[in-house]
């Protein structure tokens, strides 16, 4: 187990959950395209538009848009602020939508809900086609607290000194749902960390992000175990979404060694208030710290991480993502040094989509 440490300058970010896009009119010929929610194809007509996103996404029912994103509804959604909410019902028809008991009339593909919304109320259901959205305020500065921060720095503490003792969450009841809702998250994390058991340890670490990812609003400390999370399971665009609504993040470089970019961060040592040191598993540090080399240009740590992945140890290698980033990585270095033919089966060995998308750029 180790320490990373992590530059992020912003402290406001969003969840992965997808944009709404606008329509866009051109000046030539007007004609209106119909943008899907979920990828960049365009459509001339809303009913095209639908028609593929109920066959391509599996999208069996109307969207609910908050504050311009799509709402899930594994989970509970926390905003900060509530600026717009609209459903849009994407073709279907006599949807049944109740907003806290009350029923939604509408006459329109597109219902706006901000006239539903109470300033005193702090919890809101949204029932859409059988469909239950818990939409859910809470004040963003309450989970950066310090108290709240006392008790993760706790738990980083005591899985630095002792991996086997079990953390507690057992929370003072002074804690608001939103604070201890955030805290579950870093437990998932830090319990992830310590657990030897792969199936465990894959949950503990997507419930983390699950729960993180239900805020809108995220202190630094929050942002950088999203993408730590993200790198760990190769979510490189989730990474990278995440990446944009930041302004110098240690993990840009991380995003542009995935898509053949040279890094364009430079950091500051200065910048001590900015920096996030975070306990992160050995074997995700050390992945980090070598492509953080690799595109640095100091090829003898890259070469020295990869030295310690012999035959014999890589075939020990259960969980593919670990195997995939070790891969891709030596992809990125073979490809450097001309030593295409073995680049070409590290690339035949690859199980992630992206990454294969990806690494296909430097073997031809």
């Amino acid at each position: 187990m180790g320490w990373a440490k992590f530059f992020e300058d912003n402290e406001r970010i969003t969840t992965e959950r997808k944009f709404e896009r606008e329509i866009i009119a051109p000046n030539v010929h007007k004609i209106i395209h119909y943008d899907c929610y979920y990828c960049n194809k365009s459509f001339q007509s809303s009913e095209n538009r639908n028609n593929h996103i109920r066959e391509k996404h599996n999208v069996v029912g109307p969207l609910l848009f908050i504050n311009g994103k799509i709402s899930s509804t594994s989970t509970d959604n926390y905003l900060d602020e509530i600026n717009s909410a609209k459903i849009l019902l994407c073709g279907f028809k006599e949807v049944k939508i109740f907003f806290n008991q009350e029923v939604v009339k509408y006459a329109s593909e597109e219902i706006d809900l901000m006239p539903y919304f109470k300033k005193h109320l702090k919890c809101y259901i949204i029932y859409i086609a059988n469909k239950n959205y818990v939409i859910k305020k809470y004040d963003s500065q309450n989970i950066s607290s310090q108290f709240v921060n006392e008790i993760i720095n706790n738990w980083e503490k005591q899985i630095t000194e002792n991996e086997t003792i079990l953390l507690s969450n057992e929370y003072p009841s002074t804690l608001n749902e939103a604070e201890k809702r955030y805290l579950n998250g870093f437990y998932d994390y830090f319990t992830a960390c310590k657990t030897s058991d792969e199936i465990n340890k894959k949950k503990r670490y997507e419930g983390a992000s699950a729960i993180l990812s239900s805020f809108n609003l995220l202190p630094p400390k929050g942002i950088v175990l999203l993408k730590i999370i993200s790198f760990r399971f190769n979510w490189i665009e989730k990474l990278g979404h995440l990446s944009k609504e930041t302004t110098g993040s240690s993990f840009d470089k991380i995003v542009d060694f995935f898509h053949g970019e040279k890094g364009k961060l430079t950091e500051s040592m200065s910048k001590t208030e900015n920096e996030q040191q975070f306990f992160v598993e050995d074997e995700i540090s050390e992945c980090l710290n070598a492509i953080m080399a690799y595109q640095n240009g100091d090829f003898d740590v890259v070469d020295g991480f990869l030295k310690k992945w012999s035959v014999e140890n890589f075939s020990k290698i259960k969980d593919i993502n670990k195997r995939d980033r070790i891969l891709f990585l030596k992809i990125r270095r073979l490809s450097t040094l001309k030593r295409n033919l073995e680049a070409i089966e590290c690339y035949k060995q690859l199980k992630t989509p992206l990454l294969k998308v990806e690494a296909k750029k430097f073997i031809l």
